[in-house]
């Protein structure tokens, strides 16, 4: 039996797996208790990971098909690749979540100011309040973390310096 044929076999045998989505089957309890708690910036960082994981993880699974006129297995493992970083940054920031949490959403804040400047402010299709309200995130990122010294690749002024 080649590998091909092996891997048929094993999807054809967890056909019911494969198919299943992961979304309503964690998130549908959720409601139940009252949904999920993002009042915190940890919990708010922890939903939107697990957003994320959840669409890859799915990906994953349609690009595995072997069922599939194309193969599209490398760009399965690309994803992977991305869905266990999610992970381990995930696991990262749980180790001190206020402080990391703090970190990891500035930096967001700050790669959303520079992809902002590259589009240029003649860009119609960002709202002005939403556009001051991502300059004003970053103002408030510079001003909270000004003390530190050295630059990131996002904005050549600054960089949080943290312990990895």
């Amino acid at each position: 039996m080649d590998q091909i044929e092996s891997i048929r076999r094993i999807w054809k045998a967890n056909e019911d797996f494969w198919k299943q989505k992961l979304l309503p089957c964690i998130l549908e309890p959720l409601e139940h208790k009252g949904g999920l708690d993002t009042n915190g910036l940890w919990e708010h960082v922890l939903a939107i990971g697990f957003g994320r994981s959840v669409k890859t993880f799915e990906s994953i699974q349609h690009l595995c098909d072997p069922s599939l006129a194309r193969r599209l297995w490398d760009d399965a493992f690309v994803l992977t690749r991305s869905h266990y970083e999610t992970f381990i940054t995930l696991e990262w920031i749980a180790r001190e979540p206020e402080t990391r949490s703090s970190l990891f959403y500035d930096e967001y804040s700050l790669k959303m100011a520079h992809f902002l400047d590259q589009l240029g402010t003649e860009r119609d299709d960002i709202r002005p309040e939403r556009r001051e309200a991502i300059l004003r995130e970053r103002d408030e990122v510079l001003d909270r973390h000004k003390e530190v010294a050295g630059h990131c690749n996002y904005c050549p002024h600054f960089r949080i310096e943290s312990n990895l």
